[in-house]
């Protein structure tokens, strides 16, 4: 455990325990936004997209994660479901899913194994908005449908050492003012959702996205000027920056808003100097 007192700060909540300083010191982190959005142009997804799009030729999750080894990543992040509802891995709950394509192989087992021969740490993206879903909205018969991908994916794929959930606003930022359309921790019943991935695996990573305070803050698309700290009690958080490689989560084939080589190196300087960790897609 590391005494941070010594340098005359606080850490917010528990002070970092051996898994925290391990996935501290792990620098850089590849984000795979890999989706059926891939083949229609398109940053997200509205749900509507058929499973026949998905038709990769030359997919080679070995080729990637060689790739992200050779260039100093110690981990990769697959988005195994985003908000368009397409699953990438093999899945009873719903026929939206990567068997039911052309390319007809799990992605995520896929990557699972490519990792572990090259020494990565794995990690799943899993969103609770799907705008596919038709129980979507519709309380416990969703929250069974959700629970039921999550014990999946902590079930199938080994180890896994990073959870990402995503999409949880039920407030405008800096406003007290209550979003019509938002969703927070009681509509995902989050407690339930951390609980259940944390009795599957133990020693996992938890971002707060499900709108519960749990391993790492994610500050997204701005780079943080100082060490980030709890808005209320102004102790220092553990961070982790999430950043684009362009202006887009996902392939987007007339993307322009290329980062240089130049600002991507002061990204992952300045994040890291400053406590964090660099999360890129």
């Amino acid at each position: 455990m590391t005494d941070f007192s010594r340098w005359g700060l606080t850490p917010f909540g528990p002070a970092p325990n051996a898994r925290h300083m391990e996935w501290y010191r792990r620098g850089r982190t590849a984000f795979l936004h890999f989706t059926v959005n891939t083949f229609t142009d398109r940053e997200w997804g509205d749900g509507t997209e058929s499973p026949a799009l998905f038709a990769p030729t030359a997919l080679d999750c070995r080729q990637w994660a060689k790739v992200l080894k050779e260039g100093g990543f110690t981990a990769a992040i697959l988005t195994a479901k985003h908000h368009d509802g397409f699953c990438l891995f093999d899945t009873e709950y719903t026929d939206h899913n990567v068997m039911n394509t052309p390319f007809g192989t799990d992605i995520v087992k896929m990557l699972s194994e490519s990792c572990k021969k090259f020494g990565l740490k794995l990690g799943i993206y899993l969103s609770p908005w799907d705008r596919h879903e038709k129980t979507y909205g519709d309380g416990k018969a969703y929250d069974d449908f959700f629970c039921g991908l999550l014990s999946e994916l902590l079930t199938n794929y080994g180890k896994i050492d990073i959870l990402w959930f995503d999409f949880s606003y039920t407030r405008e930022p800096g406003s007290d003012e209550p979003l019509k359309m938002g969703k927070g921790k009681e509509d995902w019943e989050s407690e339930k959702l951390i609980a259940l991935a944390r009795e599957l695996q133990p020693g996992i990573i938890i971002d707060n996205r499900a709108e519960i305070e749990q391993d790492i803050w994610t500050p997204e698309q701005y780079q943080p000027q100082s060490w980030l700290r709890h808005p209320e009690t102004g102790e220092l958080l553990t961070w982790e920056a999430c950043q684009t490689f362009s202006g887009s989560w996902g392939y987007y084939r007339d993307e322009t808003s290329w980062k240089s080589p130049e600002m991507l190196l002061q990204m992952l300087i300045k994040t890291v100097s400053l406590g964090g960790n660099l999360l890129m897609n």
